[in-house]
Order: structure tokens, then C-alpha cells, then sequence
């Protein structure tokens, strides 16, 4: 029975300082919730009058209750409380919604066999809901799962400024009785939802309706499928499902009881204390949730009950330390773990409660960089002269244990094979800029092939550096806004190519090799690729150069000028200076310019930034910033922690290249810009650990065949793959197990491989991605982030980096402001100009040799 009139004059509306919530008593649940103070007046919902085809007698309005469940060995049955408006009764006691359903409803897929009663009470501090479940039956009843469905704004519309500041991102921790869900906006600005969980109730986990869509399917899709095109995107409804629900019996006159408070946050560190506040626990985590063998988890708990243990889920490869209270009221605990992958740590609390932190870990980052590039060089090259990729380097298929090449292409399309788009340019873009830091001879006279023979002579067109989608690319007859067989629109491929030279440019301009052609080869061809891209149609509707940020980009505004000018090549200096200036102008007027080929992403952020830096443009910088911030999750869970969200919502990509892409971004402001943001810096440094949790180290492959290749990104809400098979991307253990793109985000990585110092308001002086030794004469930081090039002094507000060798000891003498450096060098010597210093003070370096 599907509800008729205006909404006006069946809502009863709650509402306080803050909230302002709407309840449909026809529909039985919310359709609007807003935050009074805020200023953008999000709507939190979706819209019925905007969305007829989800106004349906099994509707899915917030507050509605879904349950499956069964008598005996009867079949399963819905008991769902959207078609039970039969058995409704809605009553109003101020500021109190009171929904009772007694009876068995007539309706297909309503209540029968149980009451079900629920509150809805605004209080000043938020809004608190209250299910009551009663079995009245002579039965005893068998739940397959209880869940409470979250159908909230996050359809994305075509409009930037909507998708931005009124769609709002779901962000899930699923924790027992430690778990919440909060929702924010892409723009970054406060307030942000909070859902928690209140006494006696917990999640277990989230079902997402995959069915397909109407508007895919009309007549047969499920309203609450997913769907998407260029215009909108959604991921389907999601639905949060009730702690011990899916395996629950409940006898004769048992009632269970569920609880949840919905409050307001003004920041994400806010949502540890509406969590301290609400009985459950305030949780902060260093350095991330993603963890290197060679660090140690540092884990802040702060609760209003006792926390009794913590344990780990494998004990006999976990070190856990209790180190008792600290300032705050926080208890301090410091992990490591010895299994490398998964790694659960339970925190036992209040009266058998519990909740869950999800922890990665891998090797220790600086195996994990050179064995990947190791890899690449020896797996992912094409050795063999007949094929069209000759000289490639090619996606590599963890499954098949090959590369994707003429002779293993499952897939059927010959672009899997054809050695360009993400798939097949960066693993040469991330070997290079490896390089950049530990060049080894062999690999670059491999790269140095993969650019002289299969870029220039089999990939781009001449005249005019035109590059294709594919090699052999006179068999890509691909017709694209009536542009014809001409493949060469995709902007991102010029981007790859472009950094690639650009990074042999460097690397000659470090080591000046002789096996190799000379840095200002290279720059120059960096240069003509990039002529090209500007100059050429480009995806979409031919502004994909200069209305789009393409990953990867912000070399072109922040280095290539400067660079070309460095050479004496002072007109195309000027031109590339004229290009990005036009671009950032561009940017500047848009009030959200992160378009891309997909309905929601967040692949602009990094390039719109550097376009923003460039021009000395702040606000858009601000911009960029503040929603990569708020895209990436904030919740204690590793496929979730600071990685991005893309596509159509945290179902679906999880761990892409956004998260180095993205994690630079704050990065660079935070640290390069001065800003030193905390709460930056820690999702920056967290952001940095959790790209490379893909790569194998025998969590994700345990054949020895496989250790160091990578996989490509996660799928966390889909279903594993059973067997493999032909044109099918294998989905194991929530990953697709082949490179694909992934390199793509490991180039961005090594750009802010970085140690960095922090005075801690409970901890002190700690380190992210090195040891800190502290007495009154010095300061002590040893470098093992990976790279070790780069260090960030936050307290003394100092930043050093050297061009050559690896930083292997620093000594700080705050007292004469004397930093004394011990550099393992690469064997071409090494100078103070290597070593550049940048502060508001001046530092003394003295090299260790």
C-alpha cells in the first residue's frame, strides 16, 4: 500500500538547536534530517517526491526495520516494517516518536508472528532511537538477520556543487558493540552525522542490494539495485545488519532490544568523543591501521566503562603492551604483529562488551619498494620480440602468474594487452621515479628500452606525440564523439609518459649515467608530450587537457617550467608557464573542479592542487585539500582508514591509487606548505601506509612466484571469486589479484616518503616513519620510511631533504640549531649542495661522511 498526499501534512517534525527531522507517519519513517546550524542545509536523505520509483509498499525510509526469519523448517520469510502499515500505529509525546506494529500484517513481505515497537526521542544532545522486538507466537523464531536500512543522500547527481555540498558520503565501522557509521559531505565542512550504537547492540556487518536497477532493467530491476552512467551513480542500498542477528533464535515471549544515537559531530577527531560520551570508546591510532613489520601500532583507548584486555586475533605472532593510564584518561597500548595481512585486535570492555580494530600489516616499506620495482623489472618487462608489446611493461596476473601480453589475454579485448592506459604505463612510471631515489643500471636500461622501443616507436603516433590507447593501435577502431578510429583522446596516458621522461630527466641530472640518453633528452620529449596533450582532442567533449585534472599531473605547473628553464629552454618554459596558468585560472573558477569520466571520484584532487599551488591560488588549494580529507575514511578499520572513496561509495574501490594520490595532497600542505595540521599529518602518514598494503608479500599470494607483485585494488562489499575463469578479474580475499592501476598510486607514494616529527599532546615527541631518541643535549631520528630522503621537524620547524644517497642517522643540537646528517652515499660522491635545508631559522648541516 503505497502512501498518497503531500508529505507536509503527515510529517511530524523533532527538532531542537540542532536537529530538524521530519517523520512521514504515512511512509512510517524519516524523509528529511538536516542540522539546524548548518549553513549549507544539507539534506541528510533522500527525497520521496524526488525519487517516486523508491516510494514503494516495501520502501526503505530511514527508521524502517528489515528482518528475515523463520519458524521450524518453514521457508525463510520477510518481516519488513515499511509494508506493515496495517499494523502502524504512530503517536506523538513532544519531542518523542512512538511506532508500535501489533498483529500480523495482510501485506506481503509484513510484520507477522512478533511485535515490533520503536522510539524515536530528541534530546539536546542528539537524537536516540529505541527498537523493541517481541516474539508473540507459540513458536520459537529463527532471525537470519535484522538490519536497519541506510537510505541516505548519496545518489550523485550531475552537478559538482550538489555532489559537494549536499550528497553525503557513508563511512562504516563494523566493530560489535564499538561500532558506528557517520556521513560527510565531500566539501570537507563540519557538521558530519554520527550514528553509534548504544547499549546492548552492536554490527556485524552491512548487505548491499545488488540486484539491478529499474532504470537498468524497467519492469524487472529492484528500485534499491545499483545503477550508473555519466550523469548518476549509485551503489545501491546498503543495509546495516544487527549484531548477532543472522544466526538468532528468540523463544516464545522474548523481546530483544536495540539502541542508537544519532549526534553531530564538528570535526572527524569529533567523533571520538561523541563515542566516549555515548558508552562506547574513544579510539586514536598511530602511525595507521596499516602497520610495517618494523613499526609498532600505538593505540590510545579512552572509555566512561572499564576496559578489561586487549587481544589479538593471532596471539602467538602478536606483542601486545599495556602501558597503563596516560593524560586525558586514555590508556595506552603498543602492538606488533608478526603475521603479516589481517590482524584483529579486540578490545574487552563494560559488561562483555567488545570492540573490533581492524589492523594490516605488511613487510617493512623499504622491501616492499624495492622488491616490487624487482619485480616489475623481472616479470612485468616483454622479453619476447613477437609480440606487439615488445619491450612493454605489461599488467601482471597474480592468479595465471603471468603478465597480460599477445599470448595470455583471458579478457578477450586486446586493450588488457595493449600496454597503455593506467594499466600499462605505470608500472614504468613508478619503476622511474624508484629510480629517482635508488637507481639500479639494469632497470634503467630497461626503462630506457621501454621508452625507446615500445613509447616512441610502437605506442605514439607521429607527427605530433600523439599516444594511443593500445599497441598494435591500427586495431582500435574506436569510434568517440565522432572523432572516428582516432584513439589518442585520453589525456591521463600523455600524463604517465610525461612524468615518466620527466623522471629520467632527473635521474640523469642526479647520476648522469652514460648507457643513457642525457637529461635534456629527456626533459625535452617530457616537453613535447606535454605540447601534445594540450594541443590535441581530449575526453571529454575535447577539454580533457585543460578543464580536467588527470592523475599524476601536478608535475606539469610544479616542476616541467621551471626545469625547461634550468636547460636554456626558455620559450617552451614560457609556454608551459602560459598552459598551467590558463588551467589554474580555470580551476579557480569552478567551485568544485574535480570532474572526471566517473559520476563521483576523486582522481582531480591531486592535480588541481598542484595547478592551485602553482598560481599561488590558496582557496582552491584549501579546497582540494578539505575534500580529500573528508573522502577518505576516518574509522579504525585498514580497508577503510585514510583510503579513498570513489565511484559510487565505500562498497565498491577500496585502496585505490587515490589514497597516495589523495594522501600527498595533505601531505604537501601539512608539511611542505608549513601548515602542520596534526590531523593532516596523520592521515597523510596513514594514507602513505595503507597504498602499499597491496602489494604481496604471502598475505595476498603465498607462491613464490607472486612475492612482490601487486594486486589492484579491493572490493570490499562484492563477492569472492570461486574459480577462475575466462574474461572474469578474479576477486580473492576482497582483492583483484593483477596489477592493474596500482602503480599508478605507488609514484605518488615515493613523492612523500617522508619521517616526520611531532610533539604529541599524550605521547610526547613521536615519529612517523622513524625512531626518535630525545635527551637535553640532542635529538637522535633514524629514517625508515622507505625512501629516507626526507625529513619534517614539526617542533623545531625544520624540513631537509638530499637529492642523493639515503639518510641513515640525524642528530639535532636544538641548542646551536646544527643538524649533523649521516648519508649512506650511492657512490657518485656527494656534496652539501646535495642537501637542501628549508626553514624560517637558520640550520647548519654538517655531513657525516
Amino acid at each position: 500500500m503505497k502512501p498518497d498526499g503531500p508529505l507536509s501534512e503527515r510529517c511530524i517534525t523533532l527538532e531542537n538547536e540542532t536537529f530538524v527531522a521530519k517523520f512521514d507517519t504515512g511512509r512510517g519513517g524519516f524523509v528529511s534530517l538536516r542540522c539546524r546550524e548548518d549553513r549549507q542545509s544539507t539534506e541528510y536523505l533522500l527525497d520521496p517526491t524526488e525519487f517516486p520509483e523508491m516510494d514503494i509498499p516495501d520502501a526503505k525510509w530511514f527508521g524502517h526495520i528489515v528482518t528475515r526469519y523463520r519458524i521450524g523448517n518453514r521457508e525463510w520469510t520477510s518481516g519488513n516494517t515499511a509494508p506493515s502499515s496495517d499494523i502502524r500505529t504512530v503517536r506523538q509525546r513532544g519531542n518523542t516518536v512512538n511506532v508500535t506494529y501489533e498483529g500480523d500484517s495482510v501485506h506481503a513481505d509484513g510484520i507477522r508472528h512478533f511485535d515490533l515497537e520503536t522510539d524515536f526521542r530528541l534530546e539536546d544532545d542528539g537524537l536516540y532511537w529505541t527498537i523493541g522486538l517481541t516474539n508473540r507466537s507459540e513458536h520459537t523464531l529463527e532471525f537470519d538477520s535484522i538490519g536497519v536500512p541506510l537510505l541516505f543522500n548519496q545518489i550523485f547527481r550531475n552537478d559538482s556543487v550538489y555532489k559537494y555540498e549536499q550528497n553525503v558520503l557513508r563511512h562504516t565501522f563494523i566493530s560489535e558493540e564499538g561500532s558506528y557509521v557517520y556521513w560527510a559531505r565531500s566539501s570537507g565542512k563540519p557538521p558530519f552525522l554520527v550514528m553509534l550504537t548504544g547499549d546492548g547492540t552492536g554490527l556485524e556487518g552491512t548487505e548491499r542490494d545488488d540486484r539491478n536497477n529499474l532504470k537498468a532493467e524497467p519492469g524487472t530491476g529492484s528500485p534499491f539495485g545499483p545503477y550508473t552512467s555519466f550523469d548518476e551513480s549509485w551503489e545501491g542500498l546498503v543495509t546495516a545488519v544487527l549484531q548477532g542477528s543472522r544466526a538468532l533464535t528468540l523463544p516464545p515471549g522474548n523481546r530483544l532490544t536495540y539502541r542508537f544515537k544519532l549526534a553531530w559531530a564538528q570535526s572527524f577527531a569529533d567523533i571520538g568523543r561523541l563515542a566516549h560520551e555515548s558508552g562506547q570508546i574513544d579510539i586514536e591510532v598511530l602511525p595507521g591501521l596499516v602497520v610495517p613489520r618494523d613499526d609498532q601500532a600505538v593505540v590510545l583507548l579512552r572509555s566512561t566503562k572499564t576496559i578489561h584486555a586487549v587481544t589479538a586475533s593471532v596471539p602467538e605472532l602478536t606483542d601486545i603492551r599495556d602501558e597503563g593510564e596516560q593524560a586525558g584518561g586514555y590508556r595506552l597500548y603498543r602492538i606488533r604483529f608478526h603475521h603479516l595481512g589481517e590482524n584483529d585486535v579486540t578490545i574487552h570492555y563494560g559488561d562483555g562488551e567488545r570492540s573490533v580494530l581492524h589492523f594490516f600489516a605488511i613487510d617493512t616499506l623499504e622491501r616492499l619498494i624495492t622488491g616490487h620495482a624487482a619485480f616489475i623489472a623481472e616479470h612485468q618487462y616483454e622479453t619476447n620480440p613477437g609480440d606487439p608489446c615488445y619491450h612493454g611493461l605489461l599488467m601482471w596476473d597474480m592468479t595465471r602468474k603471468s603478465r597480460i601480453n599477445s599470448t595470455c589475454n583471458p579478457f578477450g579485448d586486446d586493450w588488457w594487452a595493449g600496454g597503455s592506459d593506467e594499466i600499462g604505463l605505470v608500472s614504468g612510471l613508478f619503476l622511474s621515479e624508484k629510480n629517482v631515489y635508488r637507481p639500479d643500471e639494469a632497470q634503467l636500461r630497461i626503462l630506457e628500452a621501454y621508452l625507446s622501443d615500445f613509447v616512441e616507436e610502437r605506442l605514439t603516433e607521429q607527427p605530433g606525440y600523439r599516444v594511443h590507447r593500445m599497441v598494435p593501435w591500427h586495431t582500435m577502431f574506436e569510434p568517440w564523439e565522432g572523432h572516428g578510429a582516432d584513439d589518442v583522446w585520453r589525456a591521463f596516458n600523455y600524463v604517465h609518459v610525461i612524468n615518466t621522461y620527466f623522471n629520467m630527466y632527473r635521474i640523469q641530472e642526479r647520476f648522469g649515467y652514460t648507457h643513457l640518453r642525457t637529461a635534456e633528452d629527456y626533459l625535452r620529449q617530457a616537453f613535447l608530450y606535454t605540447q601534445a596533450m594540450f594541443r590535441f582532442w581530449m575526453f571529454p567533449d575535447g577539454v580533457g587537457a585543460t578543464e580536467y585534472g588527470n592523475m599524476g599531473e601536478s608535475t606539469i605547473p610544479l616542476y616541467l617550467a621551471d626545469a625547461l628553464a634550468g636547460k636554456g629552454m626558455t620559450e617552451e618554459a614560457e609556454w608551459v608557464r602560459e598552459t598551467a596558468a590558463s588551467k589554474a585560472s580555470f580551476f579557480t573558477k569552478s567551485a568544485y573542479p574535480f570532474g572526471s569520466e566517473m559520476a563521483y571520484d576523486s582522481t582531480a584532487y591531486e592535480a588541481v592542487y598542484g595547478y592551485a599551488k602553482s598560481a599561488g591560488d590558496t582557496q582552491t588549494m584549501e579546497k582540494a585539500v578539505q575534500a580529500s580529507f573528508a573522502n577518505r575514511g576516518h574509522q579504525p578499520d585498514w580497508r577503510f582508514y585514510n583510503t579513498d572513496l570513489r565511484q559510487q561509495g565505500e562498497t565498491y574501490w577500496n585502496v585505490s591509487y587515490m589514497t597516495h594520490l589523495g594522501g600527498w595532497v595533505l601531505y604537501d600542505y601539512a608539511l611542505n606548505e608549513g601548515r602542520a595540521d596534526y590531523e593532516l599529518i596523520k592521515s597523510a602518514y596513514a594514507s602513505y601506509l595503507a597504498g602499499w598494503s597491496l602489494i604481496n608479500s604471502g598475505q595476498w599470494n603465498d607462491d613464490p612466484e607472486t612475492i612482490g607483485s601487486s594486486c589492484w585494488v579491493l572490493h570490499t562489499g562484492w563477492a569472492n571469486t570461486k574459480e577462475i575463469r575466462p574474461g572474469q578479474v578474479p576477486l580473492i580475499k576482497n582483492a583483484w589479484q593483477m596489477s592493474g592501476e596500482s602503480s599508478l598510486g605507488y609514484f605518488m607514494a615515493l613523492k612523500m616518503a617522508a619521517s616526520v616529527v611531532i610533539d604529541h599532546p599524550i605521547l610526547g615527541i613521536y615519529g612517523f616513519g622513524c625512531d626518535v631518541q630525545t635527551n637535553e643535549r640532542e635529538w637522535v631520528i633514524r629514517p625508515r620510511d622507505g625512501v629516507n630522503v626526507r625529513i619534517h621537524d614539526t617542533v623545531h620547524a625544520w624540513s631537509l631533504e638530499t637529492k642523493r644517497g639515503h639518510i641513515t642517522e640525524l642528530r639535532v643540537d636544538p641548542h646551536t640549531r646544527t643538524l649533523y646528517v649521516r648519508i649512506e652515499e650511492l657512490g657518485q660522491g656527494l656534496s652539501d649542495t646535495d642537501v637542501k635545508v628549508v626553514s624560517r631559522e637558520t640550520w647548519r648541516v654538517i655531513l657525516a661522511r
